[in-house]
């Protein structure tokens, strides 16, 4: 039994299989394990992401990708900082954090964005009623508002402090 008073508490979580920790993540339920999740180590974590994120929805079905789940995580993650939760987001593999984004947000260049505008009175609407951020060249729409705020923070960060990972995504 883990007791979050422990001092030894973060060589007890940094000690735990990935598979272990993810069962105590479950237990405590997500949204409340950020004291947990703190201690965890990059590649630990990073392991934890693979199992909690897929699911199978019925029994010998293939995995899909929770989005939804991975929004709770940019919440979770939040809690501990911008800068600890953008580097953290910055270490997972570039096509899950693509497929991860994709579940939050629609991302367009802003220049096509205007050239449809001009050409669709329905585009202007889209953006009269719709959450959407703007960052360089790029605008996102929300698809997922539970983290909106989060994301867009998460967003602005990669920008400042991890270009090359932003572009790329």
């Amino acid at each position: 039994k883990l007791v979050l008073a422990d001092p030894a508490l973060p060589e007890r979580i940094q000690a735990m299989p990935a598979s272990k920790l993810v069962k105590l993540i479950n237990e405590l339920g997500l949204e409340d394990s950020s004291a947990i999740i703190q201690f965890a180590k990059k590649d630990q974590l990073m392991q934890v992401f693979d199992e909690d994120l897929w699911f199978a929805p019925h029994r010998g079905a293939d995995e899909i990708f929770d989005g939804h789940r991975f929004s709770i995580w940019t919440e979770v993650l939040m809690e501990l900082g911008t800068k600890k939760a953008a580097d953290t987001i910055a270490d997972l593999d570039e096509d899950l954090l693509c497929l991860g984004i994709s579940s939050i947000a629609v991302v367009t260049r802003s220049d096509w964005l205007r050239t449809a505008s001009e050409l669709d009175s329905r585009i202007e609407k889209l953006l009269e009623s719709s959450l959407y951020f703007e960052i360089d060249e790029y605008i996102l729409f929300s698809k997922e508002p539970y983290a909106w705020d989060s994301m867009t923070l998460l967003i602005s960060d990669l920008y400042e402090r991890h270009h090359d990972l932003f572009e790329r995504v």
